[in-house]
């Protein structure tokens, strides 16, 4: 700032400083409670910075600390994301107890399943069958894992 600025700010200041009434009349000895302090201390505080909003010269800068995913990663996650609770209908007390996914809820898994696979461009894994029973579960079940992992190790490439 030059000395034309400091000048500007002074004379802006005390233009602000006119606005409040117990700055205008302010003399050394007025001062008699600490709640009279602190109104004139927020008063001349509030002029100050409003003269310096006015007056001092300034620019926008962006923000750079928030960390901004790309699209597919923000996608993979979420697929990941669907793929881990399909993966969780197959835990082991369910296939011990034979309480795994109905036909009508494993036919919706497979379509997410599918749609994962296609959208990610995952060739090795075959489609998935549309029924369930005590010989396939397992390998079902290995097959959902599979994936997972594949997926979990493309969100760490495409992360680095």
């Amino acid at each position: 700032m030059d000395d034309d600025l400091w000048t500007q700010f002074e004379l802006t200041t005390d233009h602000f400083v006119n606005f409040y009434a117990n700055l205008t009349n302010l003399k050394i000895d007025s001062i008699y409670f600490v709640k009279e302090l602190n109104s004139i201390w927020t008063a001349l505080r509030d002029s100050i910075i409003k003269a310096a909003k006015d007056i001092i010269p300034s620019y926008k800068v962006a923000n750079n600390s928030t960390q901004r995913f790309l699209k597919p990663i923000t996608q993979l996650q979420l697929d990941i994301k669907k793929v881990n609770q399909i993966y969780y209908s197959f835990k082991t007390s369910n296939i011990k107890f034979s309480n795994w996914p109905s036909d009508l809820q494993w036919v919706i898994m497979i379509g997410h399943l599918n749609t994962i696979i296609k959208a990610c461009q995952i060739p090795a894994l075959s489609p998935f069958v549309s029924y369930l029973n005590s010989d396939n579960i397992l390998i079902k079940k290995k097959k959902v894992y599979r994936l997972l992992q594949t997926l979990i190790l493309e969100s760490r490439l495409l992360y680095k």
